[in-house]
C-alpha cells in the first residue's frame, strides 16, 4: 500500500507520551516548536524515594548520588526545555526501569489506565506516542498508550520515530521491526508528513538544557537528531 501524505495540524491540545524526560524533545522537538501549546507527558518520571542509590550505568553515570536527586534534576531539565518549545509538562509518575527491579514497566495495565486517564482529562484532538525502540520503557510506553487509544477513536493516534535509537548503526533493523509489531497488532500505518522549522535553533537550545543527559549520550548521533527532516511520523488505524 502507497503511503498517504498529510499534514499534522493541531485543532485542540495535544499530547504527547514520553518514556523519559527528554525523549520527546529529542524525538519531536521540531514538531512541538510548530505546535506551541501541546503537552509531553512523561510516563518514567516518579522519584523512587528517599535513600535510594542513583542507578549504575545512567544516572550514577551523569554524577547523581542519589535516585531522588537524579529525578529532580531531569525533571527540571526537562521543563526548561518545554518552556523552550512552548509545551507543557505533565508527570505520570512511573519508574525508570533500573528502579523496577524487574516488574514490566505497564504492570496489571498501570501506564495504559494513567493515559487513558489523562486523554479524558485532556480530551486532545491528536496524541503522538513512542514507536518503542530498543529500551523497555519505550516500547512498554508505546504498547500502553496505543491501547489507551485504541478505545478513543474521537483522538487521531500518531507514532513518532525515537530518536536518537533510529540512527544506532548497530541496529539498522529496530524501525521496521516496531513498525512490523505494530501492523501486527492490526494497526494501519501511513506517513504524516510535518511543517518544519526554518532552523533548527528552538530545538538545539531546547536539548542543550539536558545538561546532565548529553554527555552520555553519542554525540554525532545526537547532531543528527538536530537536523531538520530526522523527526519521523505515522498515523496510527485500526483496521477494521
Amino acid at each position: 500500500m502507497t503511503p498517504r501524505a498529510s499534514v499534522v495540524t493541531v485543532t485542540a491540545v495535544a499530547l504527547v507520551i514520553s518514556p523519559h524526560f527528554d525523549d520527546a524533545v529529542l524525538s519531536c522537538g521540531h514538531w512541538l516548536h510548530m505546535n506551541p501549546g501541546a503537552v509531553v507527558a512523561t510516563v518514567c518520571s516518579g522519584d523512587p524515594g528517599p535513600g535510594i542509590p542513583a542507578s549504575t550505568g545512567w544516572d550514577a553515570d551523569a554524577g547523581f548520588a542519589t535516585a531522588s536527586e537524579a529525578t529532580n534534576a531531569r525533571r527540571a531539565e526537562d521543563s526548561a526545555a518545554l518552556a523552550v518549545l512552548g509545551s507543557g509538562q505533565r508527570l505520570l509518575g512511573f519508574l525508570d526501569n533500573p528502579y523496577r527491579v524487574g516488574r514490566p514497566l505497564d504492570e496489571n495495565g498501570c501506564v495504559e489506565e494513567a493515559v487513558a486517564a489523562l486523554l479524558d482529562e485532556l480530551r486532545p484532538s491528536l496524541c503522538l506516542v513512542p514507536l518503542g525502540l530498543l529500551h523497555p520503557d519505550h516500547v512498554g510506553t508505546g504498547l500502553a498508550a496505543r491501547a489507551a487509544l485504541r478505545g478513543r477513536p474521537t483522538c487521531t493516534a500518531v507514532a513518532y520515530r525515537d530518536l536518537p535509537y533510529a540512527f544506532m548503526p548497530d541496529w539498522p533493523h529496530l524501525e521496521a521491526e516496531a513498525r512490523a509489531a505494530i501492523q501486527a497488532e492490526g494497526v494501519e500505518m501511513t506517513l504524516y508528513s510535518t511543517a518544519l522549522p526554518m532552523t533548527d535553533d528552538a530545538k538545539r537550545q531546547a536539548v542543550g538544557c539536558y545538561a546532565s543527559q548529553l554527555p552520555l549520550l553519542d554525540q554525532e548521533l545526537v547532531q543528527r537528531t538536530l537536523e531538520l527532516g530526522s523527526e519521523r511520523f505515522w498515523h496510527l488505524e485500526v483496521r477494521r
